[in-house]
């Protein structure tokens, strides 16, 4: 199952930084991604001076104080 996720939305999924597997909407206002860890719902969190760093987080979790936007996204 998929979970569509909007572009305002301060999500690790919505983030550049994150490396899970995601698909950006053709409006780019829009993230899909997938429910379960089973799925292939984490990723790995790549920002530098993020308490995340290195970890595996799930695309739900509600980003950090680094968050940055995905490119993908308007």
């Amino acid at each position: 199952m998929a979970l569509i996720s909007t572009a305002a939305v301060k999500k690790c999924v919505t983030c550049e930084f994150w490396n899970g597997a995601r698909v950006a909407s053709p409006t780019g206002r829009e993230v899909k991604y997938k429910l379960r860890p089973t799925d292939g719902d984490t990723g790995i969190c790549s920002n530098g001076s993020s308490i995340k760093k290195g970890k595996p987080v799930r695309g739900g979790d509600s980003g950090c104080t680094k968050w940055t936007k995905w490119s993908s996204l308007k």
